[in-house]
């Protein structure tokens, strides 16, 4: 059997924002035959829960800002080794350039 590519999804929340709703898209949409997505959300709040797929595994910090997930998306990265990170908001893209001298080679 083919390995899966893992992809972690990273959103803030799950309020009713555009990029949220493109992410969700993609997740309920990619090929789960080759892909194993992951939804990492720091705080599972917002009108688009009902809108998550239930096969999905959703990784919840429960918190509000990005600089009280630091600690947590870094030993995130270490513990789950995805292969694939994604996100649709700018700072947050910023902020993993920034970290990425932390995070595991591979």
């Amino acid at each position: 059997m083919k390995n899966k590519i893992k992809i972690a999804f990273i959103l803030p929340s799950l309020a009713g924002g555009g990029a949220e709703k493109v992410i969700l898209n993609i997740i309920t949409n990619i090929d789960k035959k080759n892909f194993e997505p992951e939804l990492v959300v720091f705080d599972k709040s917002g009108p688009l829960i009902s809108y998550l797929p239930k096969n999905i595994k959703i990784i919840n910090f429960k918190k509000k800002l990005l600089k009280n997930c630091i600690f947590l998306l870094i030993k995130y990265f270490y513990s789950n080794n995805p292969k694939i990170v994604f996100s649709t908001f700018g700072y947050i893209n910023l902020f993993l350039i920034f970290i990425r001298i932390l995070l595991p080679k591979r």
